[in-house]
């Protein structure tokens, strides 16, 4: 077995996670440590991965502002999302080469304790290869983008939780005009909480390592 390490961050600004999480990968690069999920909630942020396009922001910066929505420029792949509070962020740290895995087969391990996460509350979810998420009777409840510096995974999955973020009223989900997005609340009409929550997907993702 593959021991990860479990991390809870609570409520953090992007930027610092961002921070956090890259200090984790040098660690890694330089033969430290190992590898780590971490969970926590944004603030509300829209952020741009790498390929984003300027026409999918559908809002100017002064109403951003009002709405006190930050936009991030940030090297994760994948285009525009948005993260805030309710949302639940697992952000993956993981050696790849190290642990003798693709990153397809990576993707394919989380995402299958996603869904196993979400069946166990009586949400019936599939993963869509081509629009990348996972999704409920063609809702989007789950996005995620990552970036490989030197084989270590970092960025992660966005579990909408008990809310849908607000900044995906001002945007177009990854590029997708046709793109829904849901939250378990308003599938199952509970509210979960969050720490709880982190400790059962970190449960589900250790066991798939």
């Amino acid at each position: 077995m593959i021991q990860l390490e479990y991390i809870y961050l609570s409520k953090i600004d992007y930027k610092e996670a961002l921070i956090f999480q890259k200090g984790i990968v040098q660690k890694l690069k330089n033969g430290k440590g190992k590898g780590s999920i971490i969970f926590l909630e944004h603030n509300d942020v829209i952020t741009r991965g790498i390929r984003s396009r300027d026409e999918d922001l559908l809002a100017n910066q002064d109403l951003l502002i009002k709405e006190n929505i930050n936009i991030e420029d940030t090297d994760r792949g994948g285009a525009l999302t948005a993260h805030g509070p309710g949302q639940l962020v697992v952000y993956t740290i993981f050696d790849l080469k190290k642990n003798g895995l693709s990153l397809d087969q990576f993707i394919d391990r989380v995402i299958e304790s996603f869904t196993s996460w979400l069946k166990n509350n009586k949400i019936d979810s599939y993963y869509n290869r081509s629009h990348p998420g996972i999704y409920v009777n063609n809702k989007k409840i789950l996005s995620f983008g990552l970036k490989l510096d030197d084989f270590i995974t970092y960025h992660g999955f966005a579990l909408n939780l008990n809310s849908v973020p607000k900044g995906f009223k001002y945007i177009v989900p990854c590029s997708s005009k046709d793109c829904i997005m849901t939250s378990v609340y308003l599938e199952t009409s509970q509210k979960y909480d969050i720490k709880k929550t982190s400790i059962e997907l970190y449960n589900e993702i250790q066991a798939r390592f």
